[in-house]
């Protein structure tokens, strides 16, 4: 009997009428013999509203008391699978992170899982349960919730197929599989049969929307392969991520990361340590730099500029103000969006590609304020205005529209 583990998202779940699909899917996987831990996200647009409402109760919301509020969300899907799943006469039992035994650092709204307690769940798999666990989620050393982050049910998923040795695990979301850029925004037939881990991992880092970064690293990490599927579908495809080696067939995936908050501003250096620490504190409330980088200027003072994946105004107002209490100067302002191209054959003909793809933007007078590159991937940076039109002209240069597989 196989063991496997399953992971269903938000827009899975989105309705009663999903979570009844979704659970006739469980037991159809049930029926053939296998041991399941399914881990539930929650309802789609429920995470947003818990955020929302945090905010309405407080300008600047604590972090233990958010992630307590949103644990919430995946609790109560999880226990409406399980009703579900108990209505089809099958054995199932809904488990909170803490009670599956999931051990995490102390850092709310960004937690790593440090360990897994196995008694629990064991226990369950052995009396023939399916067990739901609440994706997400943990408990911290101080014995508080703890919450990953956007996504966080992927790394629960993948730490749960690694500790307990799957056979399988399976990531099912509203996709049918990995595609070699954003389906909704360029025309392709079908997604990949198959992409490498480390390819998944940096279109993940980039602007995929499929997978959560951190969980792509942790399979990379504990070698954990995975399939991602559709749970709209009734047909077994999807893409096999694997630690297998890129092959020449592997094309080049374009990701985007769109209306990055991007700020440009001059200090002295004398200031640096405050203002790192603001935007260390901005992190713990869940908001990421993108990128950031430093110049020194003539004058000795420095030049920075950062990029944050935020739509929150408050946090940012907080980090002008610092800037300016301690002398700083707000240079420029703005909304960025990220072009990434990843894929083995980027790294062997990087200069000519770089040279061909700011040939054709140069020629449709879209500026590129910043490239970015490393062995795998190269990040085109430009203005958020011009996102749709870089997109169209570098899909043309990839040839993305006829794409096949």
């Amino acid at each position: 009997m196989a063991l496997i583990v399953q992971k269903y998202g938000g827009t899975s779940l989105q309705n009663f009428e999903c979570i009844r699909n979704v659970a006739q899917r469980i037991r159809d996987t049930y029926l053939q013999g296998h041991a399941l831990i399914v881990v539930i996200s929650a309802q789609g647009g429920i995470t947003d509203q818990l955020i929302r409402d945090a905010q309405k109760c407080s300008s600047l919301p604590d972090s233990r008391e958010v992630d307590a509020l949103l644990a919430t969300g995946e609790q109560a899907c999880c226990c409406l699978v399980a009703l579900a799943l108990q209505d089809l006469k099958i054995s199932a039992i809904s488990l909170s992170g803490e009670q599956a035994g999931i051990w995490t650092n102390e850092l709310h709204r960004h937690a790593t899982i440090q360990n897994i307690l196995p008694d629990r769940i064991g226990r369950h798999l052995e009396e023939k349960k399916v067990v739901l666990v609440a994706g997400c989620q943990g408990i911290s050393p101080q014995g508080d919730i703890t919450t990953f982050g956007r996504g966080g049910s992927d790394l629960t998923a993948i730490a749960l197929a690694a500790y307990f040795h799957a056979e399988r695990c399976e990531i099912f979301t509203d996709v049918d599989g990995i595609y070699a850029a954003d389906p909704r925004k360029v025309l392709l037939s079908e997604c990949l049969q198959q992409v490498s881990l480390d390819t998944m991992l940096a279109v993940s880092q980039n602007g995929g929307n499929v997978m959560h970064s951190r969980s792509v690293a942790l399979a990379k990490e504990k070698n954990v392969n995975f399939h991602v599927r559709s749970s709209f579908s009734d047909i077994d495809k999807g893409t096999l991520i694997s630690s297998q080696s890129p092959s020449d067939w592997e094309p080049i995936h374009l990701s985007i990361k769109s209306n990055l908050r991007h700020l440009r501003f001059i200090l002295s250096p004398t200031s640096l340590p405050q203002i790192y620490g603001e935007m260390h504190r901005l992190n713990t409330y869940g908001i990421s730099i993108d990128w950031f980088s430093e110049r020194c200027l003539a004058n000795g003072r420095e030049e920075i500029c950062v990029t944050f994946e935020t739509e929150s105004e408050q946090h940012l107002q907080s980090l002008r103000e610092s800037i300016l209490r301690h002398g700083g100067e707000l240079c420029m302002e703005g909304y960025l969006s990220r072009i990434s191209l990843i894929g083995a054959l980027v790294k062997e003909n990087r200069a000519l590609l770089l040279t061909k793809w700011s040939q054709a933007l140069n020629a449709a007078q879209i500026s590129i304020v910043k490239i970015t590159a490393n062995d795998i991937h190269v990040a085109l940076f430009v203005h958020a205005s011009d996102t749709t039109k870089a997109t169209d002209i570098l899909s043309q240069q990839l040839g993305l529209q006829n794409l096949q597989t």
